[in-house]
């Protein structure tokens, strides 16, 4: 049995805005391809990078 929700709902921050006013390097991939080329951007950052990766749920199964 699922209980109604109450109280506040809060949803996902914006990470690339919160990388960004801590003074680092936000991005969001959705993605192996634009995984690698974020990945060579932050490589060669002088700031640190933090990285929203999108994943399908239904990738999942794949992997067990």
């Amino acid at each position: 049995m699922k209980l109604a929700e109450t109280g506040v709902t809060t949803g996902s921050p914006d990470y690339v805005m919160l990388a960004e006013a801590y003074g680092g390097n936000g991005f969001v991939v959705n993605d192996v391809v634009e995984l690698k080329k974020v990945a060579r951007v932050a490589l060669n950052s002088k700031r640190f990078t933090l990285i929203e990766a999108r994943i399908n749920p239904a990738e999942y199964s794949h992997q067990m």
